[in-house]
C-alpha cells in the first residue's frame, strides 16, 4: 500500500469543528441525513408499534419490506465499510428474526447507510449479508 501524506493544515482546520462535536450528536445528525436520503428513495418511517420492537438506528418501510437500517458515519469511505462489526451484524440479525416472527406478512431486510465527508457522501447498501 502506498504511503499517504498527512492532511494539509487547511484541511485539518476545516475538519476540526467536526471533531469537537459530541459523538451522540454526530450520531443524531448522521441518522437525520440517512433518513432524509432514504425518504427521497421512497422509504417511510415504520408505525410506532413496530419501532418499539427494534433497537436499530432506523426502522423504515417500503411496500411490504420492513427495513432495519444501521447508520455509520466515518471519516473515509474505507473506514465506513469496515465500521459494521460481526457482533453488530449478529445483533441486527437477531432483531430481524424477532421482527419477522412477529410480522410474518412482511419481508424483513437489513440495510446499511454509510456517511462520509467526501463524494458521494452517502452510500446505501440495501442488503447486508446477515450470516
Amino acid at each position: 500500500m502506498a504511503p499517504t501524506l498527512p492532511p494539509s493544515p487547511a484541511r485539518r482546520k476545516r475538519a476540526a469543528w467536526w471533531r469537537a462535536v459530541h459523538p451522540h450528536r454526530k450520531g443524531q445528525v448522521a441518522e437525520f441525513l440517512a433518513l432524509t436520503a432514504l425518504l427521497l428513495k421512497g422509504y417511510r418511517p415504520a408505525p410506532r408499534p413496530l419501532r418499539a420492537l427494534a433497537q436499530t438506528d432506523l426502522l423504515l418501510t417500503k411496500g411490504p419490506v420492513l427495513a432495519l437500517v444501521e447508520v455509520k458515519c466515518r471519516t473515509s469511505r474505507a473506514r465506513a465499510h469496515l465500521a459494521l462489526t460481526p457482533a453488530q451484524k449478529q445483533r441486527l440479525t437477531r432483531q430481524a428474526r424477532a421482527l419477522a416472527a412477529r410480522h410474518p406478512s412482511r419481508t424483513v431486510r437489513l440495510e446499511l447507510v454509510l456517511l462520509f465527508p467526501h463524494w458521494p457522501f452517502v452510500e446505501h447498501l440495501p442488503r447486508i449479508d446477515a450470516r
